[in-house]
């Protein structure tokens, strides 16, 4: 079992804020990809090889960093602040904050711990992708979720454990986003610990129907999502 503090940047004999060049130079294997903004390597844990992807933060192109939820609102996934808020009357962004220069650099990293094939429709007529859906979920919601009672075992309780939406309380037909939720993250469900070197964090994710499944473990730079 990979444990969350073994992402930690001291792990790897880096630190927050170091250049791709500075994290480059401390790897022991050659990625398989790397550019400014992410580098991807395998590397061993316990005998199983895991793809360790580390991310970078560009204050001179922050682009690639931002996210944006269902209302087109822009956050900064690397500072984990909102940007700028969508005007739907003139269809345009009004920004109410900026990067900040000083917190460039490496600032998460992330693995995946498990994570199913592609969905298509399914060959027989009698089920459609939506069974073989509901199956693959519950399967790896008991991956994630044994997962969680471990970490918790090991980490105590989290700061944060839920999802991104939560039903109205003035309208149970109704969902709203979750103000606990940490800013510019899309796992849902989620789990995150406070650590004295970063946040901890797994989550189960499928961005569409059609896409994988994963099991997700992340840590990143305090003061970024959470």
């Amino acid at each position: 079992m990979l444990l969350p503090e073994q992402l930690l940047p001291s792990g790897f004999g880096m630190a927050w804020g170091w250049s791709a060049v500075q994290c480059l130079a401390r790897l022991p294997i050659a990625p398989s990809y790397a550019d400014a903004g992410m580098i991807g390597v395998n590397m061993p844990f316990n005998d199983i090889a895991y793809y360790i992807e580390f991310y970078f933060e560009d204050p001179a192109d922050p682009a690639p960093n931002c996210r944006y939820d269902m209302y087109r609102n822009c956050y900064s996934v690397a500072q984990g602040k909102l940007l700028a808020i969508y005007d739907h009357e003139s269809g345009r962004h009004v920004a109410v904050d900026i990067v900040d220069p000083q917190r460039s650099g490496l600032f998460r990293i992330q693995t995946s711990l498990y994570t199913s094939h592609t969905f298509s429709e399914p060959d027989n007529e009698d089920e459609s992708i939506y069974d073989v859906l509901r199956r693959a979920w519950a399967y790896y919601e008991h991956k994630y979720n044994t997962l969680v009672r471990q970490y918790r075992a090991r980490l105590g309780p989290p700061a944060f454990c839920g999802s991104s939406h939560i039903k109205d309380p003035a309208a149970d037909d109704k969902w709203i986003g979750n103000p606990f939720y940490p800013i510019g993250e899309y796992w849902s469900p989620l789990v995150y610990w406070h650590h004295a070197e970063g946040c901890l964090q797994i989550g189960l994710q499928q961005e569409d129907k059609e896409c994988p499944i994963s099991v997700d473990l992340a840590c990143y730079r305090m003061g970024g999502l959470a």
